[in-house]
């Protein structure tokens, strides 16, 4: 009865039942399901013209110092010097995206397989993409002195800071181009402060955190294991998302 069964290798870990569920709205045409050989995400594409105002995907008539390409940045001594570390479903994840229009994405992964480290690597790159612009602010439609925030959640501040947070600020901290680009970035304990306005902030698992920030991106790390508010009522993560 076995041999009716064939195996495939899931990377680093097998799928497993971290998601409990997932939600799509069927009568919305810009979202759409999305596979990949070893694991399953969902995203929320955007039209076209909102794809292009995003960041990462903006003209060169925007940019002030030539963006690097995502694989490039990964790989590239200059930017992340990561080589060809990363498992292959992982940069082909961001790469899909980051390139194709998405808004938002759920990495429906097992234990061990990635997930945190993908956000750590796309909040990176969106962070690159937000320094090589003359100004984010004029591009996103900002007052010039406003800060542009991404934001990293999780169900305690101490894992808001260790995972994402703390992973992003190791990668920047080693990367040459960050260093030459960001020599006078301030590291502080929640948060990183960059040039141009630009802040990355550790939060945690509170409803009204996101509150008042002008949040370009955000990571909510380990998303099913989030505190319920409202007495049993509602999901925080929900609240926040």
């Amino acid at each position: 009865m076995l041999n009716m069964f064939k195996f495939r290798s899931l990377g680093p870990a097998a799928y497993s039942g971290r998601i409990s569920d997932l939600a799509v709205n069927l009568a919305c045409t810009v979202e759409q399901a999305a596979t990949c050989p070893a694991w399953r995400r969902w995203g929320r594409r955007t039209s076209h013209q909102m794809a292009e105002n995003q960041p990462w995907q903006l003209s060169n008539e925007a940019l002030e110092t030539p963006r690097a390409s995502l694989g490039c940045f990964i790989r590239e001594q200059e930017y992340l010097g990561l080589g060809h570390s990363v498992f292959g479903g992982v940069a082909d994840a961001l790469e899909e995206v980051l390139t194709e229009g998405y808004r938002e994405a759920v990495l429906c992964w097992g234990i061990g397989s990635g997930k945190s480290f993908a956000a750590s690597l796309s909040v990176s790159y969106m962070l690159h993409s937000l320094l090589c612009m003359r100004s984010p602010q004029a591009a996103l439609g900002l007052a010039e002195d406003t800060n542009v925030t991404v934001i990293t959640m999780a169900p305690s501040s101490r894992q808001a800071r260790q995972i994402v947070f703390g992973t992003v600020s190791r990668l920047i901290q080693g990367s040459p181009w960050f260093q030459d680009h960001a020599p006078d970035a301030q590291h502080l304990a929640n948060e990183i402060r960059f040039p141009k306005n630009l802040v990355l902030v550790a939060g945690n698992s509170s409803t009204t955190f996101p509150l008042g920030y002008n949040v370009l991106g955000a990571v909510i790390d380990e998303a099913a294991f989030f505190p319920w508010s409202g007495g049993g009522r509602a999901e925080s993560v929900e609240d926040i998302y």
